[in-house]
């Protein structure tokens, strides 16, 4: 039995290893490719063979195994299968595996550039981008499964100047194992992106040469200057800023005091990431402080005698008098300012030779001049004696004596043809230049009483009280329909009134000043003009066309050779347009109808706007009238509550200057009582209580 088993286990082993035939059977070995090789062909991988007694063979016929994944990887299994000589079958086999390591890397990759974006708007700009700067690309193969995203990280400048620092990040899907293998699979590379807000068109605005006169200080002067803007067609987010020493803040309004000479900075507009525009400015402050002159009151000189002829015979007399001769005091505000005198604006007319023709009183300018050229006059006198000299035949031609005159002016107002007085009146000598002020007679004209016949003179009003009365909400309500065109005005006076402004046009502005006119609501220091002023007896030529024919009047004395001229000149006041605005005056004046009666007894005094005041003094049973202003007034009248008159002021004079009037009145019984104020276009009427 050991015997048996023993040949048995012979014949098995000599199968395998080779049977006594010298048979021998081999497969090719295992091995391990990439996904990405071309396998279509095994047979490069090897082929099974035998070998019988030194004869080989190529074994052909095999079973083929794929236990590929969709990545590629995975193994091939080739099985060969033979017949020994023994008629025994005997198999093997070869493993080809698939590999997918390096199969897909950096190499195979093309990462997105670096890029600038410059633009209106380079964020809308971002999400357009193309090739090479959009996204990665990279070679494919049939056993890798690339994927690609990234994350931003963001640095702002400013709104118009900003980084991204993108990160990209390709992974492998058939090799990225974050637990098996986290390092391997993935694959990044930083991409920097920069967004510049741009606009090659954009620029900046502002006022480049500016010239100030320093006229307070010695040192410069505050200049306000307009502030500086930048234009662009693209919403682009800017700061302007100056470089002024002297600017109060450092933006775009370079205001602030500036040393006298010139100053020259930049408004500099910076956007996007550091581009910037300028602008250059240059402000030139001249020191325009005049000197303060004063001049000594009343100069008297004598002539000193002279022999013309060397006869030994006094036959003429002069002297030389020099404008510093007359200075009192001339200072200027400026220490380091020198001063000269002089006769007249020229700074080299520094002395006068007076003679016998110049004998008597003299009007004398003497005129001080610092170093820059600023100048300012004083007017005094000098008087030119022949009394120490005794020279003979010394008097003062009368050609050469400068005549004067006076001059009355008469301003009326316009529609109620009454002389207007609530104003002032200045002449401006134009030779000179020296301005006076009028002053104003009994009759309520305007007078100048030292004016020369040989200089020209302008004329000035000026306004001293507000212009408000007589003005109110029918004027606005009469000026909105003009403007609407529902009224038409063929009055040049009442359309004169209508330029409120006087800007010879009428329009909504007119309206707008009138109201804050008659509702008290100007700005302080908010000015308008109070009248138009036209001679008295001009004829309109076009009447309505009337604003450019009054801005070529004006009010210019003209040289003459008369002691005496009078001027007249017609006042229109400003705004108002609806001059007939007050209740018209009853004719009637015996009784009180019980209609007005109980009217007037159940409202409000009518007619408010005229601002006149009764009222009953019970300790000296008068009455007490108080009027603002002047206002022609014909008729006090008191009635009982039944409409009966007791009392009648018929006044004698037609018109009453502003101030307080009283008068006795006695009643029957105490009580309320009605009383009515007329003149020759209002009725002014109210409630009003007599008694103890």
């Amino acid at each position: 039995m050991k015997y048996l088993l023993f040949l048995i286990y012979f014949i098995n082993i000599s199968g395998i290893l080779g049977a006594p035939n010298d048979f021998t059977f081999t497969c090719p070995g295992d091995i391990t490719i990439s996904c990405t090789d071309n396998y279509s062909d095994l047979t490069q991988y090897g082929k099974a063979y035998t070998i019988l007694n030194g004869e080989k063979k190529w074994v052909h016929d095999c079973k083929i195994v794929y236990n590929i994944n969709d990545c590629g990887v995975g193994t091939i299994t080739r099985t060969w299968g033979v017949e020994d000589p023994e008629w025994h079958w005997l198999t093997c086999s070869q493993v080809i595996t698939l590999s997918n390591a390096n199969a897909f890397g950096y190499a195979d990759i093309t990462w997105p550039l670096d890029i600038n974006i410059e633009s209106c708007n380079p964020a809308e700009d971002l999400k357009k981008l193309a090739r090479p700067y959009d996204k990665p690309t990279w070679k494919t193969n049939k056993c890798s499964k690339p994927i690609a995203g990234y994350t931003d990280v963001k640095f702002t400048v400013n709104e118009g100047c900003m980084k991204i620092i993108r990160t990209w990040k390709i992974l492998d899907w058939c090799v990225y194992d974050p637990y098996k293998y986290p390092t391997r699979g993935i694959f990044s590379a930083v991409q920097v992106i920069k967004l510049i807000t741009i606009d090659t068109s954009a620029k900046i605005i502002c006022k480049n040469n500016l010239t100030v006169n320093a006229t307070k200080e010695c040192g410069g002067a505050y200049v306000q200057i307009d502030t500086a803007a930048f234009i662009s067609a693209c919403n682009i987010p800017y700061r302007i800023y100056n470089t002024s020493l002297y600017a109060d803040q450092k933006g775009n309004d370079a205001s602030g005091f500036y040393p006298n000479g010139k100053t020259t900075f930049y408004y500099i507009a910076e956007y996007g990431c550091g581009t910037e525009i300028k602008c250059e400015v240059t402000i030139q402050v001249n020191n325009k402080l005049q000197p303060t002159p004063y001049c000594l009151t009343g100069v008297i000189v004598d002539l000193m005698p002279i022999d013309s002829d060397n006869n030994g015979t006094v036959d003429a007399g002069m002297v030389d008098v020099w404008a510093s001769d007359l200075n009192k005091g001339s200072f200027h505000k400026c220490p380091k300012q020198k001063l000269r005198f002089s006769f007249s604006s020229d700074p080299n007319d520094r002395f006068r030779t007076f003679t016998c023709d110049d004998l008597g009183l003299n009007d004398i300018e003497m005129w001080v001049t610092d170093s820059l050229g600023n100048q300012d006059f004083c007017k005094t006198t000098i008087t030119i004696q022949n009394n120490g000299a005794q020279i003979p035949d010394c008097k003062r031609k009368d050609s050469l004596i400068s005549k004067r005159y006076q001059l009355s002016c008469i301003l009326t107002g316009e529609w109620d043809k009454k002389r207007v007085t609530q104003v002032k009146i200045g002449a401006t000598d134009m030779v000179n230049q020296w301005t006076g002020e009028s002053i104003r007679s009994a009759q309520d004209e305007f007078a100048f009483i030292d004016l020369r016949n040989d200089h020209q003179y302008s004329l000035h009003i000026e306004t001293l009280n507000s212009n408000i009365i007589g003005l109110d909400a029918k004027d606005i309500n009469t000026l909105e329909k003009l403007i609407a065109g529902t009224l038409t005005i063929t009055n040049p006076y009442r359309l004169l009134a209508a330029d409120v402004n006087h800007d010879r046009v009428v329009n909504i502005e007119d309206v707008f000043l009138l109201k804050k006119i008659v509702t008290g609501q100007l700005a302080s220091g908010e000015t308008y003009h109070h009248y138009y002023t036209l001679p008295l007896d001009y004829i309109f030529k076009n009447p309505l066309q009337p604003w450019d024919e009054v801005s070529q009047l004006n009010m210019t004395i003209e040289p003459h050779q008369d002691h005496f001229m009078q001027k007249n000149y017609l006042l229109v006041k400003t705004g108002d347009v609806d001059q007939f605005s007050v209740i018209k005056k009853k004719t009637k004046t015996e009784g009180i109808s019980s209609n007005l009666l109980n009217s007037i007894f159940n409202s409000e005094a009518t007619a408010n706007q005229l601002e006149m005041n009764l009222q009953y003094l019970p300790e000296s049973q008068m009455i007490k009238l108080e009027i603002p202003y002047q206002v022609n007034i014909q008729n006090i009248e008191i009635y009982n509550l039944n409409g009966q008159q007791i009392y009648h002021w018929a006044v004698d004079k037609g018109a009453l200057n502003s101030g307080s009037y009283y008068k006795t009145v006695q009643a029957s019984t105490s009580g309320i009582y009605i009383y009515r104020i007329s003149g020759d276009e209002f009725v002014h009427q109210g409630k009003i209580f007599i008694g103890n």
